[in-house]
C-alpha cells in the first residue's frame, strides 16, 4: 500500500499533537520522531525509493542517480541526532520539523563534509551531530495544509508570510 501526501499530512498533525502534549507534560523538547515518517516523506517529494538489502548502511536511493540517502529529522532547528560515523552515502537529508508554522525544511548535506567531521570520531559508536556542525545547501520549505491535506512547496517568502498569518490568527 502507498502512502498518500494526505496521509503523511494526517499524521504530522497526531504528531504535533504528541509533541505539544509531551511539552505540555513536561516530558522533555519532544519525542523521537518515526523514521519511517520522515524516510517515507523524502521519498514522495523527492521521488526516492527505500533501499533494501543494504542492512542498513543508508535509508534510500535515488533510482536517477544511484545517490545513497541517510536522512535524520529534528524538531526544531536546535535538535541534535546520532549518526554512525563509519556509514557511507552519497548524501546526508536533514528533516526540520517546524511546529509554527507546521512546516519543515530539508537540507543537503554532501558526504564529502560528514567525513571531515567523522575523522575525530571513528572510534566513537555512534556520533551526536547539531545542523549547525554543516554547511548545506539552501534547504527546500514545504508546508504541512490540513484543508487541502497536500504537502505545499515553499519559497522563505511564502514562509514569512504563513508565519505572519499564523501569528495574526493566534493573536
Amino acid at each position: 500500500m502507498g502512502v498518500s501526501q494526505a496521509d503523511l499530512v494526517k499524521y504530522y498533525y497526531q504528531y504535533k499533537d504528541l509533541i505539544l502534549l509531551h511539552q505540555k507534560l513536561e516530558f522533555g523538547k519532544a519525542p523521537r520522531s518515526s523514521e519511517g515518517f520522515t524516510e517515507t516523506l523524502c521519498c514522495n517529494l523527492f521521488n526516492l525509493k527505500r533501499a533494501t538489502d543494504v542492512k542498513r548502511k543508508y535509508d534510500l536511493i535515488d533510482p536517477a542517480t544511484d545517490a545513497k540517502i541517510e536522512v535524520k529529522a529534528t524538531i526544531e532547528t536546535y535538535g541534535s541526532t546520532t549518526i554512525n560515523p563509519t556509514s557511507v552515502f552519497d548524501h546526508l537529508y536533514w528533516v526540520t520539523f517546524l511546529l509554527i508554522p507546521d512546516s519543515f525544511t530539508i537540507r543537503k548535506i554532501d558526504y564529502a563534509e560528514l567525513t571531515e567531521f567523522f575523522k575525530s570520531r571513528r572510534h566513537q559508536k555512534r556520533s551526536n551531530i547539531t545542523l549547525s556542525n554543516f554547511k548545506s545547501s539552501e534547504p527546500s520549505i514545504f508546508f504541512f495544509c490540513k484543508e487541502t491535506q497536500k504537502i505545499i512547496p515553499q519559497t522563505l517568502t511564502d514562509q514569512l508570510e504563513h508565519i505572519k498569518r499564523y501569528v495574526k490568527k493566534a493573536g
